[in-house]
This record gives structure tokens, sequence and C-alpha cells, in this order.
């Protein structure tokens, strides 16, 4: 799931057994991790650059995936933008030319390019990743790009990235949101993404039994995923399974 592939992050700082968590493992609601009397965030730096460099991470994960782009991937790696939003236009590959413009700071400029290249391609879903991912840090703009992707899961309607990045882009309207996401679990039963992202919704409306078994589903398809042992050591805890608390973050601290 742009977006909702992971970035491992480290907590080498804080040493297993005196962190603690101090609230909900969720992006911009404060302290996560503390010690003594300070605080550190999950990357060590703040939420919202964390958020940041996960979702820059799933856009480039999916540029990578596209076929004839690993030129102007290259390019951006090494942050040779401008040389990058060219290549990509010679080669005549327009996602690439907005990811680019997107990265070099032009990140309204860069969803409005995805948003057209959506309108003029509502049959196929390759589009959707980035145009949600990004639309994400335009707020202006996600308006725009919820109307294109619902017309492209129209269009496409087995297509489970499509019922998971309209609900991401709905995330506000819980209730909404959850249902998609369920449509898209349903459409994928492989997929992590869609149950990472409806635990946190659960979690958020306060049903801590189906965010926990959201999650342990996760587990279940992906033993590995840091994020899940997290938020699950969270959840425990506010439940006050302790044991089962201390399991997961000990299983997170060690993929770390």
């Amino acid at each position: 799931m742009l977006l909702l592939l992971l970035v491992p992050v480290s907590l080498c700082a804080f040493h297993p057994a005196v962190a603690q968590i101090t609230s909900a493992p969720e992006f911009k609601s404060g302290p996560v991790f503390q010690k003594d009397r300070s605080a550190a965030t999950v990357d060590g730096t703040s939420h919202a650059s964390a958020e940041k460099a996960q979702l820059n991470a799933e856009v480039m994960s999916r540029l990578k995936q596209l076929s004839g782009y690993k030129g102007g991937v290259r390019l951006i790696e090494a942050k040779l933008l401008p040389a990058a939003q060219k290549w990509f236009r010679d080669q005549k590959l327009p996602i690439g030319v907005a990811v680019a413009l997107f990265f070099s700071g032009q990140e309204a400029e860069g969803v409005r390019q995805l948003l057209s290249i959506g309108r003029a391609n509502t049959n196929s879903v390759t589009i959707v990743p980035f145009l949600a991912e990004t639309a994400l840090v335009v707020p202006s703009l996600i308006a725009p790009a919820l109307e294109v992707i619902e017309k492209i899961s129209a269009k496409n309607p087995a297509s489970s990235e499509a019922f998971y990045y309209r609900a991401r882009l709905i995330q506000d309207q819980e209730a909404t949101s959850i249902e998609l996401l369920k449509k898209s679990i349903a459409l994928d039963r492989a997929a992590t993404a869609p149950l990472i992202e409806v635990s946190r919704l659960y979690t958020r409306t306060g049903d801590r039994p189906a965010a926990i078994e959201a999650l342990e589903k996760v587990l279940a398809l992906k033993p590995d995923t840091s994020i899940a042992h997290y938020r699950l050591a969270s959840l425990y805890r506010a439940m006050g399974q302790h044991e089962k608390a201390s399991s997961h973050m000990a299983a997170f601290q060690k993929l770390q």
C-alpha cells in the first residue's frame, strides 16, 4: 500500500528495558517513547517528518515498479531532479515528470499533472497510488484527486487498491473509510496495507478489539511488519495486557 510500505526507523537511542509507550503510536499525536524526561517520536525527529518520509518512500517504491523508469529513478535518488524531469519528459513518461516535480518542491504542480494523467486514463489504476499519496500532502487537491480515483474505481470494480486509496483520502470520515477498506480487504486477502489502515481507524474510534484483530491478521500474512508489532504493543498495553504488549514491543525493537 504509495505510501503504506513503511520505512524502517531507528530507535537505537532507547534501550528496550526502559522504553515505554506513552501514547497511541499514531503520527501527529504527541510523544510515543519516553526515557527519563525526554520524549522522542517514531523517527527520532517529528511525527510529520516521519509521515512524509514514509510517503516519499512509497512513491519511490511504486515508481521503481514501473517498466522503463529506472534511469529517471536513479536521477531522483541522486537528487538530480531537473535532470530527472528532463529524462522522464524525453522518454514520454508523464508520471515520472510529475513525481520529479513533486520531489523538487513543486508539490501542487506535481499533483495537478497527476490529476491530468488520471482524468485522461480512467481505465487504468496505475496512477491511483501516485495521485492519492501526493494529494495527501496538498490538502486543497484532495477533493479533485478523490473524484478522479472514484471514476477509476467505478471502471475497475475489482481493484483493491482503488478502494484502499479512496479510504485514505477520506480518512476523517471514519465509518465510510472503514467500509471502503473492508471492500479492499475482501478483494485482496494478501494485502496488508488496508488491514493496517483499518486498524488505525478502529483505534481512533475506540474499537480496540477490532483494531487488534486487523493487526494480528497483518502479522499472520507478514510476521516482520514492524508497525503492526508497534501498534499492537500500544493497544495491548492500553487494554492492560502487559505481557502481550511487552512481547510485541520486543518484536518491534528487534526489527529495527
